[in-house]
Order: structure tokens, then C-alpha cells, then sequence
């Protein structure tokens, strides 16, 4: 960090501890703490955590599942059209730096595209509110906005899934639980809104083309998919355009 750092940058730490290693460290870059164990950080937090202005950020990911179970920060810097300059990893941690532009808005992260409720409701109580994408070369990051509609009893695997045609064989996918192990449904409230970020490879092989792709929802034990009121068990997200 102190050999890439610049002029003017400053840094986020997710969980908020992180600061404590970096001081120990002796940091050429200021860093604010972001929110501690314990919290969880929702939309309007982390659009308040990011500093106003152009201008580079480093995003210090670390236990961050903990904190920020759905990827939240990284989609506000994303959605204000933040790109990554520098990508560090560790066996511990993650640390990106953003470049914001002129003229960055830094709003609440939200749906882009908003489903219709009723084609979008799991049996159990659990609806698909909206989506978002980012993508960054071959990287496609899908947030899906899940809501409770019901208290849920256990937690659920969400998934996307990039196919060539509804019913054909997934080219890329990722499947989770639904937010983190660290929150899983049962602790969670109805009524609010949770952001949830599945990030897909796109293979280097893939061919140019039109391709689409869906959301599901299923059990971690029995992978048994939830069905949706229609009486299918996947959600359109509408089509990918690659390249």
C-alpha cells in the first residue's frame, strides 16, 4: 500500500478494526473505520461512509463477510462508476483502490432493474425485489434485492446463473447463502430490503453472443428449489450482451 499509495488518496476499512492493522503498519494512507463486528451495514451507511469528490479510495475488505454480507460497499463505489486501479490480496484480506471520477454521485445502492412482485415471489415468503450489474472486463457482479415477506425458519442458497438458452447447462454461476453464514435469513426482520452480490466469471472462451441469466433460490440440505407463484423455479434477469 505505501509503495502504490498517491497523493490525495484515502481508505475505508470493512470491518472497521482493520484501521488498528494498518496503523500498526504505518499507513501512507488515512483510513475511516467502517462499521464494527456485530453491525451489519446497509445502503444508506455505506453511500454516508464514502467521501464526497474525485479522486482514489482504498477499500480495505477484511472480515467483511461479518459486517457487509452482501458486498454493499463495493456496489457503492461501483454505482457512483468507481473502477479499480490497484487489487492487492492476502490469505487475510482484500484491498482495492477505486478511482472515482469528476462528478461522482454517491447514492444508496439500489435495484436498476425492478421485477414484478408477483413473478418474483419463493414459496416460503421470500420475493426478489430488483437487480443490478457491474461489469469489469470478465468479471460480472449481479446484485439481487431480496426481501422477507415472512420469518424464515432456515437459511436458503441464492444463485445466479449465466446460460445460452433457458434450460441449457449454467456457463458460469455462483451459489451462496443467501447474504453470508455470518447472517442468515433466520436472524433477519421482514420488510426490509437486502442487497446480495454474486459475482460470475466470464469464461475466456465464450463466444460472442447474446446469452441470459436467471436467479434461483433453493435448499442448502436437499437442493430443492424454491418455486415461484407462476410454478417455475427461476427468475429472468434479462439477457447479457457479450462482449
Amino acid at each position: 500500500l505505501n509503495e502504490r499509495a498517491q497523493p490525495g488518496d484515502r481508505g475505508l476499512a470493512v470491518a472497521g478494526h482493520g484501521v488498528d492493522i494498518l496503523t500498526a503498519y504505518q499507513s501512507a494512507v488515512s483510513f475511516e473505520r467502517g462499521p464494527a463486528i456485530g453491525e451489519r451495514l446497509r445502503p444508506d451507511a455505506a453511500a454516508g461512509l464514502v467521501a464526497p469528490g474525485a479522486g482514489r479510495r482504498w477499500l480495505l475488505l477484511f472480515q467483511d463477510d461479518a459486517v457487509d454480507p452482501g458486498g454493499v460497499m463495493v456496489g457503492t463505489f461501483e454505482a457512483a462508476g468507481g473502477r479499480r486501479a490497484e487489487m492487492l490480496y492476502s490469505r487475510e484480506l482484500r484491498l482495492y483502490a477505486y478511482t472515482l471520477p469528476e462528478g461522482a454521485t454517491i447514492v444508496p445502492l439500489a435495484p436498476q432493474t425492478i421485477l414484478d412482485s408477483e413473478a418474483a415471489t419463493f414459496e416460503g415468503g421470500v420475493v426478489l425485489r430488483g437487480s443490478t450489474r457491474f461489469q469489469e472486463e470478465r468479471l460480472l457482479a449481479v446484485y439481487l434485492f431480496w426481501e422477507l415477506l415472512e420469518p424464515q425458519s432456515a437459511s436458503l442458497i441464492g444463485a445466479v446463473h449465466l446460460v445460452p438458452e433457458p434450460g441449457l447447462q449454467p456457463i458460469a454461476q455462483q451459489d451462496k447463502p443467501v447474504l453470508s453464514v455470518f447472517w442468515t435469513l433466520p436472524q433477519l426482520s421482514t420488510g426490509e430490503v437486502l442487497p446480495d452480490r454474486y459475482e460470475l466469471v466470464i469464461p475466456p472462451t465464450l463466444a460472442p453472443g447474446t446469452y441470459h441469466l436467471f436467479a434461483l433460490l433453493y435448499e442448502p440440505e436437499t437442493y430443492i428449489r424454491r418455486t415461484l407463484s407462476p410454478g417455475a423455479d427461476m427468475v429472468s434477469l434479462g439477457a447479457f450482451v457479450w462482449p
